[in-house]
């Protein structure tokens, strides 16, 4: 994490971040996540997070998707986790991101805004149990 601290510049940790697999083991994903936030690009760290540790999700989205980025969460995250959880109906951990994701989109909007993301194509069934 001192690598994405405030004290260096993102420019000199490029470099690296390019040499770096985000599939290496222990810390390539925590290193690119860490850098990529720093550089404000939420829906690449969503996306990272969703295709390699998905059970990380939701607490990334608990720390760093508040006040000005608070809106990623339904228009970002909440898509991205249904059309996820779509093809995999059985994955644990995709279904109860979901469910987190339309417990925090439905106390930050209004019912009638809540409804406007649901889909529109008849599939607002797929909802009912979460």
């Amino acid at each position: 994490s001192l690598l994405c601290g405030s004290s260096l510049s993102i420019g000199s940790i490029q470099p690296l971040l390019e040499q770096l697999s985000p599939e290496a083991p222990l810390w390539g994903l925590s290193l690119h996540v860490l850098c990529a936030t720093r550089m404000g690009q939420h829906g690449d760290c969503m996306e990272k997070l969703l295709d390699h540790c998905p059970q990380a999700i939701i607490p990334y989205a608990n720390h760093h998707l508040q006040d000005a980025h608070m809106a990623l969460w339904w228009q970002k995250l909440l898509p991205e986790l249904c059309n996820r959880t779509r093809a995999d109906a059985d994955n644990g951990i995709l279904l109860a991101a979901l469910k987190e994701t339309l417990v925090v989109v439905a106390m930050e909007m209004s019912p009638a805004e809540f409804l406007e993301l649901l889909p529109d194509d008849g599939t607002a069934l797929y909802f009912l149990p979460h």
